[in-house]
């Protein structure tokens, strides 16, 4: 059939709070790469439903998109376990390829948005056994962990007049925790990802090496070279150190996002101390010690082995990608 929805429903003018929120709401979940606004295929879309799935795609695109369809029932399965969550509400799922970029991005609705154009191998998040499955388990997760609904009925009540489903996950984790915690999950189920490839561990033993661990505070972005990536590639190792310093597994997370979406109303700083124990920057400080110490023992190694003849640096960037 020929659909022109974009959106499981219009946004209907709403006083700026509700707007705001809205808004904040779908930066939040974002993308494996820097969003950039798509602009949808012209001519006919086609509309696939498989359970709890509504798939919405331009008629050229519909081979990957039932690639990805014939996916989504095992993502769902296996990402909702370890996320601790099944959402309950229709997932729209919009397959577009405006800019022929690899990219994907998450909304409140839920909706997702999927671009086919696969990664190259140089890329960060080239390292895969197929880019519809990992872009599939990357927004999905966003999905399963951001959609989590308040257990507090005035926060209920607020949130339901709302124009699209809203909770206090979208609106109150931070980007990095967001993203790196989706990034966790596309290392730990597909075994591939960014926590897989070449690019995390390299770019961690330079940071380390030179002193340039990126502060708590610029974990979220900043103006700093790759600042971008913080959140993606920073953010899930901290959380992939996290589970295991707590050696529960997927739960302690679970046990956070449990803690911020609770009858008794909790930011993510106190969801995260009532769960680890301590403050999230005062952890990411030992993190960092850490990172170091593996990376000087990394170069200590490679120095007893004759160490490494790496040219003479011929620039040092810091603009911000």
């Amino acid at each position: 059939m020929v659909t022109k929805m974009l959106a499981p429903r219009r946004l209907p003018r709403v006083p700026t709070l509700f707007a705001a929120v809205a808004l904040a709401g779908g930066v939040l979940a974002t993308e494996p790469l820097r969003a950039q606004a798509p602009e949808h295929a012209p001519g006919a879309w086609e509309k696939l439903e498989i359970s709890n799935f509504v798939f919405l795609y331009p008629r050229e695109l519909e081979a990957w998109t039932r690639s990805v369809a014939e996916q989504m029932l095992a993502v769902e399965a296996v990402v909702s376990e370890l996320v601790g969550y099944r959402p309950t509400e229709r997932i729209q799922i919009i397959v577009n390829d405006p800019l022929r970029v690899s990219n994907g991005m998450a909304a409140p609705g839920p909706v997702i948005t999927l671009w086919p154009t696969p990664p190259g191998p140089r890329s960060m998040i080239g390292e895969s056994r197929g880019w519809a499955e990992l872009l599939a388990v990357h927004e999905y997760a966003h999905v399963a962990h951001l959609a989590r609904p308040s257990r507090n009925p005035a926060r209920q009540w607020f949130l339901s007049r709302a124009p699209i489903p809203l909770g206090p996950l979208w609106m109150g984790a931070p980007r990095w925790i967001s993203e790196g915690y989706a990034t966790w999950i596309e290392g730990t189920v597909t075994g591939h990802g960014r926590p897989a490839g070449v690019w995390r561990p390299a770019l961690f033993r330079t940071w380390a090496l030179e002193g340039q661990l990126p502060p708590y505070r610029d974990l979220n972005g900043s103006e700093a070279f790759l600042a971008g990536s913080h959140a993606y590639l920073v953010g899930s190792a901290f959380i992939a150190w996290l589970i295991q310093r707590e050696g529960r597994g997927a739960a302690a997370f679970q046990d956070v996002w449990a803690r911020m979406s609770a009858r008794e109303v909790r930011n993510f700083d106190a969801a995260f101390e009532g769960v680890f124990g301590a403050p999230a920057e005062e952890l990411y400080g030992q993190f960092v010690v850490a990172m170091m110490a593996q990376a000087l023992e990394a170069r200590a190694l490679l120095d007893g082995a004759g160490g490494l003849h790496e040219g003479a640096l011929f620039q040092r960037s810091t603009r911000v990608i």
